[in-house]
């Protein structure tokens, strides 16, 4: 084992926490009465109270946080039900009624305690549920230690070897043996560090959460279809009357409980380089998608999930596959989550391989999350693993190695040459090829401030490699610089007219059109460059359009009509007309696509009716 020696390493236990109950403490609820049947439940209903606690124990004049949020009720929005409190449950009420859900108090002595809520809807109906929390001494002892995973890393020969890395940034709980009691949670520093107050004499754990959460970001690692979050416990510690210090324990692989502490480590990475160029930046929450049964594929959904392979000796799609430490990959990943929510991404999906000529918005959201692993990883060598246990590399390059492509594959259309163009904007290192020489020193900043300028999200007519870089020379200049990185990929700038679109005016046409939607055998054609073709229109007052397609050669040529605005979808159709009435004015794209093969031509012709 490489890395620095653990003071103590006890076994550890995987486990599966709900995520309801991911905010820690304990909870209560109570209620009566169902809806029933079509109509709508009597205005005499009574509500649901429920309420949640965080520390379930504190030391005197510590506060806890009462949470009421999870009430509801069948005709009232939970924010419009008010609340109110008795903290000791002696029948006097702390509080007043108010819709404020969240409450704290601080007890002044010892001993268990009765927190009670009552909460009432708009029609005056009540109801009450009740929590036991524990207070204890000032002097109660404290336990504190570090919690750290086994990493296995990823090399050129395959996953190889373990190395402990600190679980950093991750929920920690702490619970009583006794009742499973959740006394407290805290996030681990950078070290892996946690540290609670216990009662004295007790039996206790300590519990990690595969949940990362900063306010800014919410990441969880949960089993797909699952509403459950991975968790890791140590052993039992049990506690005196003084502090136990060096309580570290050490979450293995071998029962698969790394994984999930690993996905958490690179994807916070990654996050720390987006929040650090965007501070006030407050990202979806994020649900990542893996177990070590999950054979469903490593991909992002557009949504709010990213999906991680986890078989390590059968197949994940159509070869043995486990993604959890191959940490390109998993960052790959949460890249296309970031450009699709923080910036602006197009993409069509589909299967992709490293040598296709993509469809552009596929090969620049592609060769962006190429890339964007890279410089959150500050490593140029993308590596993924496969085989029983990661034991060979099945996809290997390096985004500096500009000189060793091939003409056939360096293309704006290919993701591996948008990758290394935007990693040599990006990195440090002045490297040549083709006579031409990077001399960009970007960094992460310039570029994010392209990605998220307003003019590139919400005024490019679609996403793809020319429009970035556009907007990257508006802002930051260096045009003959920026425009020798391009040609080191044998990609001219600026972008020759009618490589993307063919333009047109209303009235106009184009005959014997050829399209390519052929592809081979477990993969995709819809998003290959061949298969789609761009026409952009503009007009300047309110319209009633139609896009024809005629001549179809061969005759069972399938195509379909897309009308797009700024990269949002206006109109679709898969037959041979697509008619918009009162169409705004704008500038417009209209997508002719081949779903599959035969390759074939046809005419189009966009006028008005």
């Amino acid at each position: 084992m490489r890395g620095k020696r653990l003071l103590s390493a006890v076994a550890v236990f995987l486990f599966l926490l709900s995520s309801c109950s991911g905010d820690g403490g304990t909870g209560g609820s109570g209620g009566d009465g169902d809806g029933g049947g079509n109509n709508p439940p009597p205005t005499t209903q009574k509500p649901t109270a429920a309420f949640t606690t965080n520390p379930g124990w504190a030391a005197v004049g510590v506060n806890f946080t009462f949470d009421a949020g999870a009430s509801y009720d069948e005709q009232d929005l939970t924010s419009n039900l008010e609340v109110r409190w008795d903290f000791e449950n002696d029948g006097t009420w702390d509080t007043d009624y108010s819709t404020a859900k969240i409450v704290t108090h601080a007890y002044d002595t010892e001993g268990e305690k009765t927190v009670k809520l009552e909460v009432e809807d708009t029609d005056g109906n009540t109801n009450t549920t009740t929590i036991k929390v524990s207070v204890i001494s000032a002097s109660s002892p404290h336990v504190s230690g570090v919690i750290t995973f086994q990493k296995v890393p990823i090399t050129e020969e395959g996953l190889k070897g373990i190395v402990p890395k600190p679980a950093r940034r991750i929920a920690a709980q702490v619970v009583r043996s006794s009742d499973q009691m959740v006394g407290a949670e805290v996030y681990t520093d950078n070290s892996g560090a946690y540290s609670f107050q216990v009662p004295s004499n007790s039996t206790i754990y300590i519990r990690a959460v595969a949940r990362i959460d900063d306010g800014s970001a919410k990441v969880v690692v949960t089993p797909p279809g699952s509403g459950l979050v991975f968790t890791a416990i140590s052993g039992n510690i049990t506690m005196g009357t003084i502090d136990k210090t060096g309580q570290n324990f050490l979450i293995l692989d071998s029962n698969r409980g790394s994984g999930p502490f690993n996905i958490l480590d690179v994807i916070l990475q990654a996050y720390d380089m987006v929040h650090t160029a965007n501070p006030s930046v407050t990202l979806p929450d994020l649900n990542v998608r893996w177990s070590s049964s999950n054979s469903n594929g490593t991909y992002y959904d557009g949504y709010n999930n990213i999906y991680i392979c986890g078989m390590r000796t059968s197949n994940c799609g159509q070869q043995i596959d486990s993604d959890e430490f191959d940490d390109h990959v998993v960052v790959h990943e949460y890249g296309h989550f970031v450009s699709f929510q923080l910036y602006r991404d197009d993409s069509l999906g589909g299967s992709h391989r490293l040598w296709d000529r993509l469809d552009v918005r596929v090969a620049y959201s592609e060769g962006f999350a190429n890339a964007f692993c890279g410089m959150a990883l500050n490593d140029r060598l993308y590596l993924d693993s496969v085989g029983t246990n990661g034991s060979i590399i099945g996809v290997d390059f390096n985004m500096e190695a500009n000189s060793e492509q091939s003409d056939a594959y360096d293309d704006y259309a290919n993701e591996i040459s948008v990758c290394n163009i935007l990693w040599d904007l990006f990195d440090s290192n002045n490297d040549t090829a083709r006579s031409k020489t990077d001399t960009l020193s970007y960094g992460f900043g310039p570029l994010n401030n392209a990605w998220t300028n307003t003019t590139l999200k919400t005024g490019a007519d679609l996403m793809y490699l020319y429009p970035v870089v556009d907007r990257l020379i508006a802002l930051s200049g260096n045009e003959a610089a920026t425009s020798a990185i391009l040609g080191m990929e044998n990609v001219l700038y600026p972008e020759p007219a009618g490589s993307t679109f063919t333009d047109v005016s209303l009235g106009g046409s184009r005959n014997n059109v050829y399209i390519d939607g052929t592809h081979a055998p477990n993969d995709d054609g819809f998003n290959k460059y061949a298969a789609n073709r761009f026409y952009r229109f503009k007009i300047g007052v309110a319209t009633n359009v139609r896009v024809s397609i005629s001549n179809k050669s061969p005759s069972g040529l399938g195509l379909g009509i897309y009308l797009i605005r700024k990269g949002v979808y206006v109109s679709q159709t898969s037959s041979s007309t697509l008619s918009v009435s009162n169409l705004a004015a704008g500038t417009y794209v209209v997508n002719i696509q081949a779903a599959s093969g035969p390759a074939g031509t046809y005419n189009i012709s966009i006028g008005t009716f």
